[in-house]
């Protein structure tokens, strides 16, 4: 992220849902499942599916200490956050659309499941 004003946004954006306490795994959960039911519903598509992860990842990316290794963390978030939210393709055949524990590890470990 190297947008200054964008950076600003989402600290700003992150400082406010903070205050409000919606870091709750809860609430996160809640989220996901909401736009596998906007998905299915014909509400949303891929694309808007996309704008979100764009801003989870701006909101956590803001909130890291440490710039050693960015483009690494930016990519392996990225690639989590596709395990968790939906597409178009998976929402229409899961009841609920939260990522699994499996799907996780391979996000985080994608050079184990290379060398099986």
């Amino acid at each position: 992220m190297t947008d200054w004003d964008e950076k600003a946004e989402a600290r700003k954006l992150h400082d406010t849902l903070q205050l409000v306490g919606l870091r709750a795994h809860a609430t996160a959960v809640g989220f996901i499942q909401l736009c596998a039911e906007l998905l299915k519903a014909g509400v949303i598509d891929d694309p808007a599916v996309s704008r979100i992860k764009d801003a989870i990842a701006k909101d956590i990316i803001v909130t890291r200490t440490t710039s050693r290794g960015q483009e690494e963390f930016e990519a392996s978030l990225r690639r989590r956050l596709d395990t968790l939210l939906p597409s178009a393709a998976t929402a229409t055949d899961h009841d609920s659309a939260v990522g699994t524990p499996d799907s996780m590890d391979s996000a985080l470990h994608p050079s184990d499941r290379e060398a099986s």
